[in-house]
């Protein structure tokens, strides 16, 4: 037996039988071999062979995964409680000795965020990756095959790899949950949010914010951690919320933000393309600016971000935004693209105490040929709800 670390905000995460499926029943019996992503990728990317790894991990046994404060993110029998294994990232094992000190113990963050998990196919073959990061923990993520959680591999024989801030000095406390999708340029990829105080050293753990920093997104490759493009948002940005990815593309259109996207494509069929290709993303920085972020094209050269929506002073934007899929009543056209997401934060010590008016948004994309970025709150249809 042994003493467990608090699990404060990491949510327990269970991994059993594959829920991503990329190609339904019925089409992987007509077309076992065309692969559904009909962009640069490589031969083995196969619904036959798509279909091989589902039907071996089918009945996998479930597996709960969850980040501790004891150093560790957790994999538990789903059934038993049994621990199967832990793993111990890199980025925060200098400070485990701090958790057994008998002067001066405080509480110390460790591995303090929900990890998130997919079916990808990398190094040539489908798995199924799970990638952890650590909030105040530490300034880095973990990525682990956990394919087979039951198969007796050790844990660190399960490491894919790892990214922190001695890869790039713009990685800061990863409070914002990484993205696992597929790109147009063929690559699996982990869309990763660099978090806040990346002029911290890992030792301060600092809970204060420091204004040095900017915001900045990583677009690493799954197969080993490496960055395929990264995002510096420049001066005066701070911090990035969780990332949210969107399938779906426009045509280039006409003129007002609302009737540029009603008409940008969306009439014949909708703007979702549904290719599990991930076309564009979203998120938030601590200065309340919402970020669209063009993950078009084969090359990493001709993906751009803009300025999606500047928030009023003090409406911060901190958690992972949303694309909803809605229709308008007015013009009954459907698949539209609502981003939806909400401002305020509690990250910081002085966040207790403040009583800023926050806001929840609703905004139609307009699409990435629209030129009247950034929205503002004056350009948006107020709605007020009250508790009566």
């Amino acid at each position: 037996e042994s003493v467990l670390g608090a699990m404060v905000n990491s949510s327990a995460v269970i991994v059993g039988a594959p829920i991503d499926n990329y190609w339904t029943e019925s089409d992987l019996d007509v077309d076992p071999v065309a692969p559904k992503f009909s962009l640069p990728g490589t031969p083995a990317e196969t619904k036959g062979n798509f279909r091989a790894h589902i039907d071996a991990i089918k009945n996998r046994a479930s597996t709960v995964y969850v980040g501790a404060n004891d150093g560790m993110l957790h994999a538990f029998d789903a059934q038993t409680g049994f621990e199967r294994w832990a793993y111990i990232p890199n980025t925060g094992f200098r400070n485990l000795s701090r958790l057994t000190s008998r002067f001066n113990l405080n509480f110390q963050s460790s591995v303090d965020n929900t990890p998130v998990y997919r079916e990808v196919f990398t190094n040539g073959r489908w798995r199924t990756m799970l990638v952890a990061s650590m909030r105040l923990g530490g300034q880095g993520i973990v990525a682990l095959d956990v394919t087979n959680p039951s198969d007796g591999v050790a844990a660190d024989e399960r490491l894919l790899w790892e990214f922190n801030d001695n890869n790039d000095a713009d990685m800061g406390y990863s409070y914002g949950r990484p993205f696992i999708t597929r790109l147009a340029n063929g690559k699996w990829v982990v869309l990763l949010p660099a978090g806040y105080n990346s002029d911290d050293n890992d030792e301060n753990r600092d809970t204060r914010l420091s204004p040095n920093g900017n915001a900045v997104l990583f677009v690493l490759d799954a197969e080993d951690g490496s960055v395929i493009k990264e995002f510096n948002l420049g001066n005066g940005t701070r911090g990035l919320s969780s990332v949210v990815g969107g399938d779906y593309v426009f045509t280039n259109a006409p003129t007002s933000a609302r009737s540029y996207y009603l008409n940008a494509g969306v009439s014949s069929g909708g703007a979702f393309s549904l290719d599990e290709i991930t076309d564009t993303a979203f998120a938030g920085d601590d200065n309340g600016s919402l970020w669209r972020f063009d993950l078009r094209g084969s090359s990493s050269a001709g993906w751009s971000v803009v300025k999606f929506f500047q928030s009023p002073a003090n409406q911060r934007i901190t958690v992972q935004p949303r694309i909803i899929p809605i229709n308008d009543p007015t013009t009954r056209k459907t698949n539209l693209a609502l981003v939806h997401f909400g401002t305020g934060r509690f990250v910081a010590d002085p966040d207790r105490g403040d009583n800023s008016q926050q806001a929840m948004y609703g905004i139609f994309d307009p699409g990435p040929f629209y030129t009247g970025y950034p929205l503002t709150q004056n350009r948006l249809q107020q709605q007020v709800r009250s508790k009566d």
